[in-house]
């Protein structure tokens, strides 16, 4: 996944960051689990379609998560190199609290195109129910 960012805080609630400029995160396996909650409507031909209206999710990154900032510390290398030293290294705890906010955003665009494609056909032609 490749962003762009912002950033002023502390890392761990300890170490100061801050900068500005492109990232990229690399997720290596993650299982994902989604549960769509549904109705089975008609569409303008009479036939029956599944109306996607909300889901629910979890997730679990299972081998790691790598990690990139350009322009930490203003471009400032070895603070930079430590900054991601630590942060990849403690993947599993920047995973639970930041993990969230970049799962939603990829999420909401999964289920977004789940939900036009299952109102785009039948459910006959889809599945047997």
């Amino acid at each position: 996944m490749r962003f762009n960012y912002v950033m002023d805080g502390l890392l761990l609630s300890i170490f100061p960051v801050f900068g500005n400029g492109k990232g990229e995160l690399i997720l290596n396996k993650m299982q994902m689990e989604l549960l769509f909650v549904f109705d089975i409507v008609k569409d303008n031909n009479g036939k029956d379609i599944m109306d996607l209206k909300k889901y629910y999710y979890g997730y679990d990154t299972l081998n790691g998560i790598q990690g990139r900032l350009d322009n930490l510390y203003n471009g400032d290398k070895k603070k930079s190199e430590v900054f991601h030293k630590i942060a990849n290294e403690s993947w599993r705890v920047m995973s639970a609290n930041f993990g969230k906010s970049f799962q939603g955003k990829i999420t909401s665009l999964l289920f977004e195109a789940v939900k036009l494609y299952m109102r785009s056909r039948p459910l006959e032609e889809l599945a047997l129910y």
